[in-house]
């Protein structure tokens, strides 16, 4: 029978602290990992780093491969921007420790895709689950596919109860504009 790694005494760098990242730290305590915070603005600047790391477990992004030095895992959770793109690079990736595993909830274009397959080629990196890919729907004949890669369609926020929360916020923005207009 095959067996899986716990998370439980892994120290998991989260990139991206907010809103989702913050949860995930959370979570990631609860399973007995040690999370550290990677954000953009110092630690007393960010609001949910400074309620829930030190200063020894929050790095800059400026020090991507600084800040994962000494991590066994990543998970992605910052925003897709001009700075963000490609961040998580061939650099980064080697930082990481031996065997670990790269997560991105965030999208698919801030992991390097040509480094990622690098590095889980080599052995390098043990896996990755990818909730987001640079294109998508991901293409059934991916070379990423025939690695330790686990994709899913970004849908997990997809329920009956999202969909009500959007159809009743759509239908306030509507009534809030025609009690504009008339």
């Amino acid at each position: 029978m095959p067996s899986g790694t716990t998370l439980a005494g892994r120290t998991v760098a989260v990139l991206g602290v907010g809103d989702i990242g913050a949860e995930v730290i959370g979570r990631l305590r609860a399973f007995g990992a040690e999370p550290v915070g990677i954000g953009r603005r110092p630690r007393t600047e960010t609001p949910h780093a400074a309620d829930l790391l030190d200063d020894a477990h929050y790095h800059r992004t400026a020090d991507l491969a600084g800040a994962l030095d000494g991590c066994d895992d990543l998970v992605v959770c910052c925003p897709l921007t001009a700075e963000t793109r490609g961040l998580v690079g061939a650099a980064a990736l080697a930082a990481l420790g031996p065997g670990g595993h790269v997560v991105n909830v965030a999208r698919g274009p801030v992991v390097d895709r040509d480094a990622l397959l690098d590095a889980l080629r080599s052995g390098r990196l043990a896996g990755a689950g990818l909730d987001v890919t640079w294109v998508e729907p991901i293409d059934p004949d991916d070379a990423l596919l025939a690695q330790n890669v686990v994709v899913t369609p970004h849908v997990g926020g997809v329920t009956a109860t999202s969909y009500a929360g959007i159809a009743a916020g759509f239908v306030a923005s509507v009534e809030r504009h025609l009690g504009r207009v008339t």
